[in-house]
């Protein structure tokens, strides 16, 4: 079911909305590479600031605030948020890095940022929740992530393309249906 519905919400992504979801992720490691090269610091730690800034915040905002981090300025976000960018600041290490993140949603966010390429970096979110459910789940577990994550994957693999791809258009077909942002 969860495929079918993941499927169908594809399947009305305009032409500007499959173009932007194949874009997304590139661009936004592209961000990440411009602001590490900017503030003398590595791809790892940027993609990692930028993911534990993520939760709640929409990507301009999401942008703003890892680059005003990345200047010295440190509110924006919960106080335990801006712990974690601080760990990462002076982290070189990958699998630390996806320690001090924590939650599944910013360590594929930060994996998908890192590497675009990686089949297995797919960021699922309360949206993505509600494409593939039909149910709006503020609150979810392991469980029903990895199960809405191997959903893309199994659609993602039939249509031939990156989930994160797949995942993006989504959000962004999804965000135009439910008439958000």
């Amino acid at each position: 079911m969860m495929e079918e519905r993941i499927a169908l919400c594809y399947s009305k992504a305009s032409e500007d909305e499959l173009t932007k979801g194949s874009l997304w992720y590139p661009e936004g490691a592209f961000f990440a590479s411009e602001l590490a090269l900017k503030y003398n610091k590595t791809p790892l730690q940027v993609c990692g600031i930028i993911s534990a800034l993520s939760p709640l915040k929409r990507w301009d905002e999401n942008k703003k605030l890892a680059e005003e981090f990345l200047k010295g300025k440190r509110y924006g976000h919960f106080p335990t948020q801006i712990e974690k960018c601080k760990l990462l600041l002076k982290e070189k290490n990958y699998l630390k890095a996806k320690v001090i993140l924590g939650g599944l949603k910013t360590i594929n966010f930060f994996d998908a940022l890192l590497h675009p390429e990686n089949p297995y970096s797919l960021v699922v979110d309360r949206h993505i929740i509600k494409v593939a459910t039909g149910e709006n789940i503020d609150r979810f577990g392991n469980k029903l992530y990895k199960q809405v994550k191997q959903a893309y994957l199994n659609v993602s693999k039939d249509l031939n393309i990156l989930p994160n791809c797949t995942q993006a258009t989504t959000w962004l077909t999804f965000k135009r249906l439910e008439n958000r942002y």
